[in-house]
């Protein structure tokens, strides 16, 4: 037994549905609190909105503080730390009301994006706005994006 059913894994000693953040055969995988194996995009869009409240600091991208693209390098533990490399990780999609959960999200053009947020799916996104306010999650209602970016 393998102790794998679809997206889920049981501990092939215990039976039990594993939790959390496991090594399997030599690879780390984060299980939610309900056994899901979690996606990248899941686990980025989690660590965002565990920042909900957190301040706006230009040029921040710790706990202490972010400014909208230090958010974004932090969920996803990325390399890139501005936007507008973020934007070249990936194909731009203009569809933005189907984007889809964990979706970067810019604002502005194409070569010069202005603003990204992470997608919540269904027109929702966590975002850093801007100074004076906090992490934050609103919708495409308030301020539409231009493009999408999927990691």
């Amino acid at each position: 037994n393998s102790g794998w059913q679809g997206d889920y894994y049981y501990n092939p000693t215990t039976g039990q549905k594993v939790t959390g953040q496991q090594t399997i055969d030599g690879k780390t995988y984060l299980f939610g609190n309900d056994g899901k194996l979690q996606t990248r995009q899941q686990t980025a869009v989690n660590r965002a909105l565990s920042m909900v409240g957190v301040p706006y600091v230009w040029g921040g991208n710790t706990p202490a503080g972010f400014d909208c693209s230090g958010l974004v390098q932090w969920a996803y533990g990325l390399k890139e730390r501005i936007t507008y490399t973020q934007q070249a990780l990936g194909a731009h999609h203009y569809d933005v009301a189907n984007a889809p959960l964990g979706a970067l999200l810019f604002f502005g053009s194409d070569t010069t994006p202005s603003h990204v947020a992470i997608s919540l799916g269904n027109g929702k996104y966590v975002h850093a706005p801007q100074p004076g306010q906090t992490v934050t999650v609103t919708t495409q209602r308030w301020l539409r994006p231009s493009y999408y970016v999927v990691l």
